[in-house]
């Protein structure tokens, strides 16, 4: 019960806040919606939550516990194996429209750090 109500907060710390922007990509954590050059970006619930931290920390790594835990709460640790396949789903969906890197670092974790050539 405790992991519930400690998730019920982090979503609802995402969806308080005001919207972000990185080049054509602009997320609304309150409306829970994102759109690239204007146009609806299909998103899963966990999906949209990670590029909502990707987002938040542009230009910086963040950790995978991080992401793990503002996603999954106190299971973060045991839901790790399950970021590399959303984050996977995430980078397929993006990688068309949106040239921005999500990049991997080695040990470290994830950032939106530069853009693709």
């Amino acid at each position: 019960m405790q992991s519930l109500q400690s998730l019920n907060r982090r979503h609802e710390a995402i969806e308080s806040e005001a919207p972000l922007q990185v080049g054509d990509l602009r997320v609304d954590p309150a409306g829970r919606c994102a759109t690239i050059k204007g146009e609806p970006l299909s998103l899963t619930h966990q999906e949209f939550d990670l590029l909502v931290v990707l987002m938040r920390a542009a230009g910086a790594v963040v950790s995978q516990r991080k992401i793990c835990e503002t996603l999954w709460g106190q299971e973060g640790r045991v839901e790790k194996k399950r970021l590399p396949v959303v984050m996977s789903h995430l980078r397929l969906k993006l990688i068309e429209a949106w040239p921005y890197a999500i990049e991997t670092v080695r040990c470290r974790g994830y950032g939106l750090l530069r853009q693709r050539e």
